[in-house]
């Protein structure tokens, strides 16, 4: 039988909804902490080594070619950053605290 949904974002949410299931019914506390911290130092080592891949890749005279375009894409990141802070600081700043 045929439902038409993705396998692969249905067997990403079975793990999910099974893992946080396991996770609450089948460990123990300090089980659940040293599974979320082998977890957490695998995500940081993955990101970690996608970053020296794509820094690998990348070669030098290609960037330095470019390096007005590179700039101006960190100014307008940085600009677009302040902007985002800026707003979300005045926003919160009119809203009541939950603690007061």
């Amino acid at each position: 039988m045929q439902l038409g949904y993705s396998g692969v974002i249905s067997t990403v949410v079975a793990g999910l909804i099974c893992g946080n299931y396991g996770a609450k019914r089948g460990m123990a506390p300090s089980v659940r902490l040293a599974v979320n911290t082998f977890w957490e130092y695998i995500g940081f080592a993955l990101n970690s080594l996608v970053f020296l891949l794509v820094g690998l890749t990348i070669r030098l005279p290609d960037l330095l070619r470019i390096w007005s375009l590179v700039i101006a894409a960190y100014v307008a990141i940085t600009i677009a950053r302040g902007a985002v802070i800026c707003s979300m600081g005045a926003l919160l700043s009119r809203s009541p605290a939950p603690w007061g």
